[in-house]
């Protein structure tokens, strides 16, 4: 009862209330990994990620290969990259990637965390991976943003230029296009 009350209260963003009811979940039953995974959540929340970390493990140390086990390490992996542990972040991240093969994001974060690191070789291999994981395809996302910024140049300097142009002038049609181009690419 504690942990679904925990996992309610969580849900509803009280994660003080949260924090103690999976506390008392574990005091009752402290080899329940769900109970000690959400407990590292929890921490992790709150920017206590060394006492995340060893909720994690715990978590990990009763259910290494549960099916809740892929996204247990990816978090463990997120704290220990917060506290610039990296090589045991990549070992995380790896840990995950191999029981959930077909989960995408456990791949963006390898790739990241090589980007992080600097082997730029394995960060695109990762997030080549993790694209195609989601159904896209990275050649196909290139081609779309150049169809971006092509469609774009089309329309301001194919279309409404040349028509203001005939209209008003080029002087004045060029600096009407450049000014809504401005106004449309300022944050």
């Amino acid at each position: 009862a504690f942990l679904w009350l925990a996992e309610s209260r969580h849900a509803l963003g009280q994660n003080d209330d949260a924090l103690s009811d999976v506390r008392q979940a574990l005091r009752r039953r402290p080899d329940d990994a769900i109970a000690a995974a959400l407990h590292g959540t929890l921490l992790a929340e709150q920017n206590r990620h060394a006492d995340a970390i060893d909720a994690f493990e715990e978590a990990l140390e009763i259910a290494p290969t549960s099916a809740e086990a892929p996204e247990t390490l990816f978090k463990l992996g997120t704290c220990r990259q917060t506290l610039g542990k990296l090589d045991l972040a990549e070992q995380a991240f790896t840990k995950a990637a191999a029981l959930a093969p077909k989960e995408a994001r456990y791949r963006e974060a390898q790739g990241w965390l090589y980007l992080q690191l600097g082997r730029h070789e394995e960060a695109v291999e990762a997030l080549e991976r993790a694209d195609h994981l989601k159904g896209g395809n990275v050649q196909t996302l290139r081609a779309l943003g150049l169809a971006a910024a092509v469609g774009e140049e089309l329309l301001f300097r194919g279309a409404m230029l040349p028509s203001l142009a005939a209209w008003a002038g080029f002087p004045l049609a060029a600096l009407a296009t450049a000014t809504v181009f401005g106004l449309l690419h300022v944050p």
